[in-house]
């Protein structure tokens, strides 16, 4: 049974959460402000938000804010990354098998050396 969404904010972060991240924001603009704050009151367009917020941009949790959006893709595109994606995912499922096998193979050979060393 699916859910249906509820408007505002989501459930699955908590009051405190919010409280943090909301504290880490202000903290990065108090502590940088004059870097950014002309540019971003002139700011009249997404990519000029992004652009006066570059002095900033290397602090974590701000990506979304100073990051150019990810490009629009057309069907046959999306359609390419898929199959990429699958092949790619399917490669890595084998070689974590194999991994397994050989941490196997290894715990028996450990086991084995320690069964000859206390003989």
């Amino acid at each position: 049974m699916l859910i249906p969404k509820r408007r505002g904010r989501p459930l699955l972060l908590t009051d405190d959460a919010l409280l943090q991240r909301r504290a880490f924001l202000v903290g990065t603009f108090d502590v940088q402000w004059t870097d950014f704050a002309w540019e971003l009151q002139r700011a009249k367009s997404a990519r000029a938000i992004r652009n006066a917020l570059q002095p900033i941009h290397k602090r974590t949790g701000l990506e979304p804010f100073v990051y150019e959006p990810t490009r629009s893709s057309t069907w046959t595109e999306l359609r390419t990354h898929r199959h990429t994606l699958d092949r790619r995912s399917r490669h890595i499922t084998v070689a974590a098998e194999d991994e397994l096998a050989a941490k196997n193979r290894l715990d028996k050979v450990e086991g084995a050396l320690l069964d000859v060393g206390s003989e």
